[in-house]
């Protein structure tokens, strides 16, 4: 339990860092005149990048396989843009909301998203071969396996 508050104050400073530059450029490009969809979407790549770094490094100090973490936490920024944009169109459109107040509520829920889906499918810890106890290169979540000792 120790483990998971300290991997969650982690997450948390990493998304402070990565989201906050993040939304500082989104607010800089829409007060420039650009389209929110378009600020969001080149904001995602931003904070995409910060984020990875970030979060193998800092938050899950992840050893495992580059390119199949590189790749699973392209699918959930993917999942999670999709979001980004349902919740940004649906508060502006349907709810008649700012964007600015759309895509605040946005970066929280899909922090919450991200998350698990780090912690669950990305950075995880590898799989141990049960006959020879050998950790499997795909995963290496170095708390985990401190913890497992």
């Amino acid at each position: 339990m120790r483990a998971t508050r300290w991997q969650l104050v982690r997450f948390g400073l990493v998304g402070l860092v990565s989201n906050g530059v993040a939304y500082a450029v989104y607010l800089g490009l829409t007060a420039a005149g650009m389209d929110p969809f378009a600020a969001m979407t080149l904001v995602y790549v931003v904070a995409l990048l910060i984020g990875f770094t970030g979060h193998r490094k800092v938050t899950f100090a992840h050893e495992g396989h580059l390119g199949r973490a590189a790749v699973s936490y392209l699918v959930a920024y993917a999942i999670g843009y999709l979001l980004d944009v349902a919740i940004l169109a649906i508060g502006m459109h349907a709810l008649g909301q700012s964007h600015i107040v759309a895509q605040a509520i946005a970066v929280v829920v899909v922090a919450v998203f991200l998350y698990l889906a780090l912690k669950l499918f990305v950075f995880t810890p590898g799989v141990v071969d049960a006959p020879t106890g050998a950790r499997s290169p795909l995963g290496g979540d170095r708390e985990q396996r401190a913890a497992e000792r």
